[in-house]
Order: structure tokens, then C-alpha cells, then sequence
């Protein structure tokens, strides 16, 4: 049960990490460095 809900806690935190970033390239506000930083963000967040 507490392995289910952690799981789909982690799933919306990366869901909403992607968004993020997604939606910054798509302002054209995103360097290729902000991009790294999103990706580390992202793997720091599934590891």
C-alpha cells in the first residue's frame, strides 16, 4: 500500500518536473545549461 502511493507520488513529481520543462523551451527561455539543470533535477528526483 505505502509502496503504491509512494510510487504515484514520485510519478507526479516527475510529471510535473517534464511540464516544467516543457513549458520553459517552449517560452524560449531555456538555455541548453537551464536544460541540464531540469534533467539533473529530474534524475536526482528518480534516484
Amino acid at each position: 500500500m505505502l509502496t503504491k502511493v509512494y510510487r504515484v507520488v514520485r510519478l507526479v513529481t516527475v510529471a510535473a518536473g517534464l511540464y516544467t520543462g516543457v513549458k520553459e523551451l517552449r517560452s524560449g527561455y531555456s538555455s541548453r545549461k537551464h536544460l541540464w539543470q531540469i534533467l539533473r533535477r529530474l534524475v536526482r528526483q528518480l534516484g
